[in-house]
């Protein structure tokens, strides 16, 4: 899994929590999937200067706003930005 891959899987991860599939981005379970995450991307050196895309937490915020938020409207948008709040600072740990 390439850094590209890693960041279309945290999108999809928060795709799927908006839509309701998965619980809370504090519950045990899921932050395990995310820690994998980290992981894959700290082996494949996604944190490095020259990593296309970069994945430390500003980067992954304006690339899932790109990817993401950019579509959906009010309600959702707001609730989208703050679940991604959640993850860049959770990251970032």
């Amino acid at each position: 899994m390439n850094c590209d891959d890693i960041l279309d899987q945290i999108t999809q991860y928060l795709k799927q929590t908006l839509e309701g599939i998965r619980g809370d981005i504090g519950q045990k379970t899921y932050k395990l999937d995310f820690f994998k995450l980290f992981r894959l991307a700290y082996n494949q050196n996604c944190f490095e200067i020259n990593s296309k895309p970069r994945l430390t937490g500003d980067a992954i915020r304006d690339s899932i706003h790109d990817r993401l938020l950019i579509d959906l409207i009010n309600d959702d948008y707001e609730k989208a930005k703050e679940l991604l709040e959640r993850l860049v600072v959770k990251w970032d740990e």
